[in-house]
């Protein structure tokens, strides 16, 4: 049996696992290629509360003097369980 071809029931293997092997987690770039969008379409999925992601940040930077960037960056993860599901989902729609 080819790996991440399907599983041993028969049945069709997860997505994440044919197109990102081994992997637990991914990131909003790489699931933005994979579906053909562009990052920020992924980022409001997670937003909105449609796709599950864990921010990795330890903690907010302080914003102090005159900054120029007035945005605090997520550094997101999507668990492939929770891509899976997001494919699954908009599937039977």
């Amino acid at each position: 049996m080819k790996p991440g071809s399907s599983t041993d029931q028969g049945k069709p293997a997860p997505l994440a696992q044919t197109l990102f092997p081994g992997r637990s987690m991914l990131t909003v770039g790489e699931i933005a290629t994979a579906c053909g969008v562009d990052n920020q379409h992924i980022t409001s999925l997670v937003e909105s509360g449609d796709l599950v992601a864990i921010d990795l940040r330890t903690s907010r930077p302080a914003r102090t003097g005159k900054s120029k960037h007035k945005s605090i960056r997520q550094l997101l993860r999507i668990p492939a369980s929770a891509f899976d599901a997001l494919i699954s989902a908009r599937a039977s729609v």
